[in-house]
């Protein structure tokens, strides 16, 4: 099934409410089956980019200890995470409240990675989220929703030595590849399937959700 691309810019109105409020506003079927909407003059408004989580990993505090494998990152494929404000994945061992609360990686640039070599399973790259579908649109200070929680994007994940050894390559050959690092500003539950929406930041207001 394709995934829907666009959500309407109208769904994130000063009322704050999330991409499911109603509206009467015609629609039309934008570009790989995404919805968008007409404005008063029947001309299509712009959509915003929506994905999907593709999976959420992480090292659990139950184990007692951190686990550093020498050959690998030490993490467990969840069907469903809280994500909290001041600590990023409710239960993992990587909390921080700091800027660096999470991995934020996107599924292309995964696939990638794995065709190029390197082992891409869920957390093998040492990340705890994986989105599909908004490659091109995230930059630092922009807000992404999923489900009831929100995360803004921070500075792009540089490789550290550790990757370069779990991986067996060099810091050179994954520069520029690893995503971002995230934090959580609003709390929520997510699971993998469920949409990621790009939604207006001070870094990305609506008048400039979509890079030039």
């Amino acid at each position: 099934m394709a995934l829907p691309s666009a959500i309407s810019l109208r769904n994130f109105g000063a009322s704050g409410k999330g991409p499911h409020q109603k509206t009467d506003t015609p629609k039309f079927h934008g570009p790989a089956g995404g919805l968008g909407f007409y404005n008063d003059g029947m001309e299509p408004i712009r959509q915003t980019p929506v994905g999907r989580v593709v999976s959420i990993t992480f090292s659990p505090v139950e184990t007692g200890r951190e686990q550093r494998p020498a050959g690998r990152f030490f993490r467990v494929a969840v069907a469903e995470a809280r994500f909290q404000p001041g600590a990023g994945i409710v239960g993992d061992r990587k909390n921080s409240k700091g800027k660096r609360q999470m991995n934020l990686m996107l599924a292309e640039e995964v696939r990638r990675l794995a065709g190029d070599g390197f082992r891409a399973g869920p957390g093998e790259l040492g990340e705890q989220l994986v989105i599909d579908g908004l490659e091109g649109y995230l930059v630092a200070g922009c807000h992404v929703q999923m489900g009831e929680a929100v995360i803004a994007v921070g500075e792009p994940r540089t490789p550290c030595g550790r990757f370069a050894a779990v991986q067996g390559r060099t810091v050179k050959q994954a520069w520029g590849r690893l995503g971002f690092l995230a934090r959580v500003i609003r709390p929520g539950t997510v699971r993998p399937g469920d949409l990621a929406t790009l939604v207006p930041s001070p870094a990305n207001p609506q008048r400039n959700l979509f890079p030039e």
